[in-house]
């Protein structure tokens, strides 16, 4: 098994879904249910990254374990804007990082995703559930091939 098949860039997904800081939280919510993704990478005029905002990122704090619906859950149709809730400044891995490390950084910062950055450009997003898959691939290849 070739070394390059452990390293982020064999798994990381381009950063295609990106949003910029002055997005409404509704706008962003939509994207992310209409691509399916909990993810959202936040790109400035310049289109340099300034942050991440997550699914997590637009829930309201649940409160003494209140069942909410889907409205009161979402922080949806608040004027709030993707730079009032994104985490800015995200740490970021390079392409060729090894995913274990990439999954350690993401364990002992309790992150779901990290942007790739190669030469200070962003090149991709990979997600725990991409290092699941590496995790996967690398402990038995041949479920892997089976899925191809």
């Amino acid at each position: 098994m070739s070394d390059d098949t452990m390293q982020v860039k064999a798994w990381m997904n381009p950063p295609e879904h990106t949003v910029g800081p002055q997005t409404p939280l509704e706008e962003a919510f939509g994207l992310m249910a209409k691509e399916g993704i909990r993810h959202l990478l936040v790109l400035d005029d310049d289109n340099e990254l300034v942050g991440v905002v997550t699914d997590r990122d637009l829930r309201r704090p649940s409160v003494d374990g209140e069942v909410m619906t889907i409205e009161k859950m979402y922080k949806v149709g608040d004027a709030l804007r993707v730079s009032d809730v994104m985490t800015e400044g995200p740490m970021t891995v390079d392409p060729d990082t090894h995913t274990t490390e990439a999954a350690r950084i993401m364990v002992e910062n309790k992150f779901n995703c990290l942007p790739v950055v190669a030469d200070g450009d962003l090149v991709g997003i990979t997600t725990s559930s991409d290092l699941l898959s590496a995790l996967v691939h690398n402990a038995d290849p041949m479920a892997a091939e089976l899925e191809d």
